[in-house]
């Protein structure tokens, strides 16, 4: 797997913002094609997410969040599904951002472009198995994160 330049992110989120093409950038194969990809998920209703500062999600391993009822969670190996009830749960862990890439397989002739992961808290759920939830979901202490 190779991984691209940030070209793809700027692209993507250009795209997905629904921002006319950065002059700049434009030329760009890895630019024109994320954005294209931006502009198509807009389109399909896939919604623009903020990503929080790693400064402050660093200061929640350890703290309690709440769980809003209905937010999506992943549970490790299992696709993601809403959260039935409300409920609170001590972050273990943090898994920090992830932004659009261009994944190629086989050279340049195939590739993919892997979209951009918000921040998650995760946490050890029933019977020890790893959940997350996107961090612009959950409801975080208002205490110690500044």
């Amino acid at each position: 797997m190779q991984r691209s330049s940030n070209w793809a992110h700027e692209g993507y989120m250009d795209g997905l913002r629904g921002d006319d093409p950065d002059p700049k950038l434009t030329g760009s194969e890895e630019y024109d094609d994320a954005w294209l990809v931006g502009a198509a998920d807009r389109e399909k209703g896939v919604k623009h997410t903020s990503f929080l500062a790693v400064k402050v999600s660093l200061k929640l391993k350890g703290k309690e969040i709440t769980i809003p009822k209905g937010i999506m969670v992943q549970r490790l190996g299992r696709p993601p599904k809403p959260a039935g009830t409300t409920y609170r749960v001590k972050v273990d862990h943090i898994l920090h951002c992830c932004p659009a890439f261009w994944d190629f397989h086989a050279g340049r002739d195939r590739k993919e472009l892997i979209r951009p992961k918000p921040t998650a808290v995760c946490w050890a759920g029933a019977g020890g198995y790893w959940v997350e939830a996107s961090i612009n979901d959950v409801i975080l202490p208002e205490a110690d994160l500044t």
